[in-house]
């Protein structure tokens, strides 16, 4: 696995949802499929789909709140009625892989940044970014990372 520290802003056009931190990979996709609806006839639908996540503290039957959204250069002054806009920049940790393996690269991600001597923001949100290609979709994680480290 590739991995590296990148300093990175993501701004995004989406929707929130929430729900018990066990269901988010259901509940994900769902309001995903909602925004895509909603942003079809909007300069945004061209946008990269990303997923913005509270992470979890351990407890899979708490409820936390995600973002599914676009990435935009800009910052619309007006957006669509129910869509949100949000802004986040960090320092991260960075790598990529089949969506498939998503479990496997958080964990990989997580041992690589106690190996690199790094200290993990764990009250930070995690983004997540989704590529289509030709044999499926890649997803890059970013997790946040304390500056000192």
């Amino acid at each position: 696995m590739e991995a590296k520290v990148e300093n990175k802003t993501f701004k995004l056009i989406g929707l929130k949802g929430k729900s018990k931190f066990k269901n988010f990979s259901l509940e994900v996709p769902s309001l995903a499929s909602v925004l895509l609806r909603k942003i079809d006839d909007t300069p945004y639908h061209k946008g990269t789909e990303a997923g913005v996540f509270e992470p979890c503290a351990g407890d899979v039957e708490a409820e936390g709140v995600f973002y599914v959204g676009v990435l935009t250069d800009e910052l619309p002054r007006e957006i669509p009625e129910e869509l949100t806009v949000i802004k986040i920049s960090e320092k991260y940790a960075v790598t990529e892989g089949n969506i498939n393996h998503i479990s496997e690269l958080h964990q990989k991600l997580n041992d690589w940044i106690r190996a690199e001597g790094h200290t993990r923001k764990e009250e930070d949100f995690i983004v997540e970014t989704y590529h289509p290609q030709p044999e499926g979709e890649n997803v890059k994680v970013y997790l946040p990372l304390k500056r000192n480290s």
